[in-house]
């Protein structure tokens, strides 16, 4: 009353695979061929055990590297599927700006109509990723892209990785989509841990940049994923260091990043906790920083930057406005000068009056060392420095530019030394009890 196939052996790629099954049999076998090859009814085992996964890696170039191994055990019966599929140690090839994912381990169950990815692991940058969920299949066949729903989670994973920058987060995302629907993805990543060491000028995206040159500064081509939707915040706390050559200091952010993986926007904006704007005979201390991106124009950031130091005895405000690529500088100060006295003496050390004068080799220096500054900045360790030297606050009345040291212990002590306006030397002890 059946057919059994007991035992059934071939090579897929050089990979064993056994098979067994059985197919019932109609009563009326002279009336009934048709029947008798009926395959739906048949039940068929597959069993491929430790599986190398490298001579499979032609059939994906792109994305497999040949590393691990993989195991299946599926039976399928009456049109359906029953099972699961295990790979260990496996590994895909680099994703550009974010780099390989290692130590995959994963299994994937089969349960008739839907397949249940129970545990998928990895590793970014030695970081933990994990992804879970399911695809349901549909019951005919259907060219539509069938329902499914994802949950991706990781804690401190790199999402980009370049010799002048990198960029962590904890992920908790979901991608899922309705039957026939565009996919879309969604959730919150929490950044953290991050810097960046080069030129400012490099995120300034120009009147037609691409699109990975631009805020949010990624997009994926890759097909079918480039249409995929996004509808992601992203958030973070004093997460960003910068150390550029004219900026020091650390961003906050808050963005809503909508559009698709090809073309996404950011809206929302990025503050500037603290920070510290360079120039070669003055430092100015950033007193409020924002940078917005708006609905009406996500690719090009408005600037509101406004920083204050004492140079030389005079109180120098500095305010920056308008477009990223063309914002507006304007400078003041108190006694009142003019911007351009004012950039003459906190660039080039030209003082307006006759206090004080610098030689041309103590120019040169000057220069020379927030030059140094600026290049060693992108070799050495991005931890704020624990040291702080100012130079030229005032000029005493010696006719000296006056000098403040302070020594960071801990977060709050620090052991400070200070030669006054007055031509004082003092030194002592500094708690911070209180911020905002």
């Amino acid at each position: 009353d059946r057919i059994v196939l007991q035992r059934f052996e071939f090579l897929v790629e050089g990979q064993p695979v056994t098979a067994t099954g059985e197919l019932p049999l109609p009563d009326n076998l002279e009336t009934n061929w048709q029947a008798m090859l009926d395959w739906r009814k048949a039940r068929v085992h597959l069993k491929m055990g430790d599986a190398q996964i490298a001579p499979f890696q032609r059939l994906f170039p792109k994305f497999l590297s040949p590393l691990g191994t993989i195991n299946l055990d599926v039976t399928a019966a009456e049109g359906k599927l029953e099972g699961e599929l295990r790979v260990a140690g496996a590994a895909l090839r680099p994703i550009p700006s974010l780099g390989p994912i290692h130590d995959i381990q994963a299994r994937v169950r089969l349960l008739g109509d839907e397949v249940k990815l129970e545990t998928f692991t990895g590793s970014i940058g030695g970081q933990p990723v994990e992804l879970t969920g399911q695809i349901t299949l549909p019951k005919k066949k259907d060219t539509t892209l069938p329902p499914f729903n994802f949950t991706l989670r990781g804690t401190n994973v790199p999402l980009a990785r370049e010799p002048e920058m990198i960029l962590r987060s904890d992920i908790d995302l979901t991608v899922s989509n309705k039957k026939g629907g565009t996919p879309l993805v969604s959730g919150t990543l929490n950044l953290r841990d991050s810097f960046y060491l080069s030129d400012l000028k490099a995120l300034i995206p120009g009147k037609v940049a691409k699109a990975e040159q631009r805020p949010p500064y990624f997009s994926l081509e890759t097909e079918p994923f480039s249409n995929w939707r996004l509808d992601v915040v992203a958030r973070g706390t004093n997460f960003f260091k910068v150390r550029s050559p004219i900026f020091r200091g650390e961003i906050s952010t808050a963005l809503k990043i909508e559009g698709t993986l090809k073309e996404p926007v950011a809206i929302g904006d990025t503050r500037i906790s603290s920070g510290v704007v360079l120039f070669p005979f003055a430092n100015l201390r950033v007193d409020q920083g924002f940078v917005s991106l708006t609905s009406e124009n996500p690719y090009r950031p408005q600037l509101s930057v406004s920083a204050s130091a004492r140079s030389f005895g005079y109180d120098v405000k500095m305010n920056l406005s308008g477009p990223a690529d063309t914002p507006v500088v304007e400078f003041s100060s108190n006694p009142a000068l003019t911007s351009e006295q004012i950039l003459m003496m906190i660039t080039a050390g030209e003082l307006p009056k006759d206090e004080i004068s610098f030689s041309a080799e103590q120019k040169a220096g000057r220069l020379a060392f927030f030059l140094g500054k600026s290049l060693f900045s992108k070799f050495g360790s991005t931890e704020e420095s624990k040291l702080e030297i100012r130079s030229g606050d005032d000029i005493s009345e010696q006719g000296r530019q006056t000098y403040f040291i302070e020594y960071k212990l801990t977060g709050d002590w620090s052991i400070v030394g200070e030669y006054d306006r007055f031509g004082g030397v003092n030194a002592g002890v500094k708690w911070i009890f209180f911020s905002k």
